[in-house]
């Protein structure tokens, strides 16, 4: 077949693009500027800190990036002096071949310009999130709607924390939508390329990335399987080369790392308030969950794909509660749901449905800036609550729209009933 000839770009068509190129760049520009002074501001940005400082003292002073000298250098940022035996020790808990991706940053000197930096990154993270989860749903909002949801992660205090912390969970629920539209598209070896980048922060995603496994092995999809393998393969093998002892220095600090008391949990929380038989009742809340969640996963593997995005919310949403150490940035990653759970209120309440959605947004947003003012005087209080509430609410809007993501799919009568809606 001859290929068909295109014509040539006239000077007419090339201006608007080149403008466009142009605004662009000069939005990137400025919101860089005011990325950095924002760090300026509202230091130390723990979560980026031990990455940066990790491969800056890799790079510049040929140390292990794992050993105690940076955690003491990001406990002096954190806590103005060294972490006592029972706060959290900020150790490096990255990977080495995660780490190599920082190294660019960690050409930048100064700190808040290598912040800011990494905050561009991750905002442009936190609004991807939105277009990706919409493709996969395939739902398109009302204009206003979707303005609204792009920009309600940073009206939400889970992501500005993300955002001023430097925290990874924002890229990498981002990377993790993108690797599912992908399977969509019939990508697979691309998701396995973002799989394997992924592989890490399990605090954040762990039952997400399990879920995602799962169900690539009951499918066969063994592309994904050969994307992820040549990809670890590949930046296992320059870590490898690069620091070839990198394995049993980054278990130590993960070790660490989990043994700090001081630490946002179910079970710490429980145990904090309910000495007698706390501990007892997160086990038990735990394993509910996990139940709960597995059952759930069932029947989403067997279901359409509506269904599996809302148990990817779902694994999204008891993740922090299953007892990993969370933060209040880890929990920016279940922006990942309200783009579903609004997409499903609006199917259930018809013409009602964008004022159904705005409601549980205006929660979502109001609900933890409320108890953060409501219990100012008592901090671990006020931590706790604003912790458990965010998850909790997930998993109860979820329910509360359950029966559209599952119930089988709607007659014609049903589609065209919800086109003239829109």
């Amino acid at each position: 077949m001859l290929a068909v000839k295109q014509p040539p770009l006239k000077l007419k068509d090339a201006a608007p693009l080149a403008l466009a190129g142009l605004l662009v760049l000069a939005a990137l520009v400025g919101l860089f500027f005011l990325n950095r002074w924002l760090a300026e501001r509202f230091p130390p940005g723990e979560d980026f800190l031990a990455p940066w400082l990790g491969a800056r003292a890799f790079l510049f002073e040929r140390t292990d990036p794992y050993g105690g000298t940076v955690a003491a250098k990001v406990q002096a940022e954190v806590y103005g002096r060294l972490a006592r035996s029972t706060e959290f020790p900020y150790a490096l808990d990255v990977p080495f071949p995660i780490l190599l991706f920082y190294f660019p940053f960690a050409l930048i000197s100064d700190v808040n310009s290598a912040r800011a930096a990494w905050m561009l990154v991750s905002e442009l993270a936190l609004i991807g999130v939105i277009p990706l989860t919409l493709n996969l749903i395939e739902w398109r909002p009302r204009p206003l709607f979707y303005a609204a949801l792009l920009l309600s992660p940073f009206a939400s205090y889970y992501g500005a924390t993300a955002l001023l912390s430097g925290s990874a969970a924002p890229l990498l629920v981002a990377l993790l939508a993108l690797a599912v539209l992908l399977l969509q598209y019939g990508n697979d070896e691309g998701a396995g390329v973002l799989l394997a980048l992924t592989a890490f922060h399990w605090e954040a995603t762990l039952l997400l990335w399990a879920f995602l496994a799962v169900g690539i092995y009951l499918t066969r999809r063994w592309r994904v399987a050969a994307g992820f393998s040549m990809t670890q393969i590949v930046i296992g093998g320059i870590a490898f080369l690069v620091y070839p002892d990198w394995v049993w220095p980054f278990l130590r600090a993960v070790t660490a790392n989990l043994r700090a008391e001081d630490t946002l949990t179910l079970t710490v929380l429980f145990t904090r308030w309910w000495p007698e038989y706390g501990a007892r009742l997160a086990l038990g809340a735990i394993a509910f969950l996990l139940i709960v969640l597995f059952v759930e996963w069932a029947g989403a593997l067997r279901g359409d794909l509506k269904r599996f995005v809302w148990a990817m919310c779902l694994s999204l949403a008891v993740t922090p509660l299953i007892g990993f150490s969370a933060t209040f940035a880890n929990l920016s990653a279940l922006l990942f749901a309200l783009p579903v759970i609004a997409h499903l209120a609006w199917e259930r309440w018809g013409r009602n449905g964008y004022l159904a959605a705005s409601l549980f947004l205006l929660l979502f947003f109001a609900l933890p800036i409320f108890l953060r003012w409501y219990f100012a005087d008592d901090r671990n209080l006020a931590d706790g609550l604003t912790f458990l509430a965010i998850p909790l609410l997930t998993i109860l809007s979820l329910y509360w729209v359950r029966w559209w993501a599952v119930r089988p799919p709607s007659t014609w009568l049903d589609e065209a009933r919800r086109e003239l809606r829109k």
